[in-house]
């Protein structure tokens, strides 16, 4: 119950008109037992030539040309039909045109077919409330900036993984939908990337076998997807009075006497020196920048607004493929 190789009877080449360049080739294999059948000679192709080989036949060599899995398995010619068949003529092909995924292992599963990767970029315009150096922007007269001139492009790397699942995690989905990793993933700190879409379709695979086909879209932003909010209010600290107390902050006046409006303030709330470095602090109080910032410059404050989740359930990889 074997089968092997007798030798090449016909080979041919196309070339389109992007130059890429297709072999088909012919052998005739024979079976050692009539009850051998398609499967049996197949096995035996794939042991001489596994699909993915590059194309090596006598003198011709194209190292860029590989062996796909389209083949045809049919009774030699001289075999008459009906009768007994130990003769087969197997025509394969090799080229160098891209294939859509790795073919050196056969899948009939769909359950275990590879993960599909690619990735684009998602593009925002935000109002910017400080300049690159973490300096609030404001006008001669210490009002913010605002409006088109102060917006900024921003682009995130969006990652898109394909793969087949038996179930459909919708209660999953929906937790995790729009929340950032608690963990770190992909090789970015946590809070870095955020699962922002999901598309699944229903698929029937044999007879009453369905599987769905989940789309996961993730966004990523290697520094954060935490908010950095300058400190900006009406009230600032009394002259003398002690910080962080309800009672020592008052509503801003100006050198007439007037309400003054919202103003910028430091890390104790009281009305903040431009000109000084921002002071970072996130929402435990820690100060992120303490070599840099100063305590009379603006508040700069770290705030965690996305919920975070373990990404992880959703069944992705826990790497991406390289």
């Amino acid at each position: 119950m074997t089968a092997y190789l007798i030798g090449l009877k016909n080979q041919t080449m196309d070339r389109d008109d992007e130059g890429h360049r297709t072999y088909d080739l012919t052998w005739h294999y024979r079976t050692d037992d009539y009850l051998d059948g398609p499967e049996t000679v197949l096995q035996m192709v794939n042991t001489l030539h596994p699909i993915g080989s590059a194309y090596v036949e006598g003198n011709d060599y194209d190292p860029w040309a590989f062996r796909t899995p389209e083949l045809t398995i049919a009774p030699h010619r001289d075999i008459r039909e009906g009768d007994p068949c130990a003769d087969w003529l197997v025509t394969s092909k090799f080229t160098t045109k891209p294939m859509f995924r790795c073919n050196d292992t056969q899948i009939e599963n769909p359950l275990l077919e590879p993960v599909a990767i690619s990735g684009d970029f998602v593009h925002v315009s935000r109002e910017q409330k400080t300049d690159r150096n973490g300096k609030p922007l404001l006008h001669v007269n210490y009002e913010p900036m605002i409006g088109p001139e102060v917006e900024e492009k921003i682009s995130y790397p969006a990652i898109t993984l394909s793969f087949n699942s038996a179930t459909l995690p919708i209660s999953i989905i929906n937790l995790l939908i729009n929340k950032v990793n608690d963990a770190p993933l992909w090789g970015l700190p946590k809070r870095c990337v955020r699962f922002t879409d999901c598309k699944w379709e229903r698929i029937l695979y044999g007879v009453c076998f369905y599987y769905f086909k989940m789309t996961y879209t993730f966004e990523t932003n290697f520094e954060t997807f935490d908010k950095f909010i300058p400190a900006v209010g009406y009230k600032t600290l009394l002259p003398g009075s002690i910080p962080f107390l309800q009672g020592s902050y008052a509503v801003q006046k100006d050198v007439l006497g007037e309400n003054e409006g919202s103003v910028i303030l430091n890390s104790v709330g009281g009305l903040a020196d431009p000109d000084k470095p921002p002071l970072i602090v996130n929402a435990s109080g820690v100060v992120e920048n303490p070599l840099t910032g100063s305590i009379f410059g603006p508040l700069i404050q770290r705030r965690e607004i996305a919920k975070e989740g373990n990404l992880l359930l959703l069944g992705i990889p826990s790497t991406l493929p390289t």
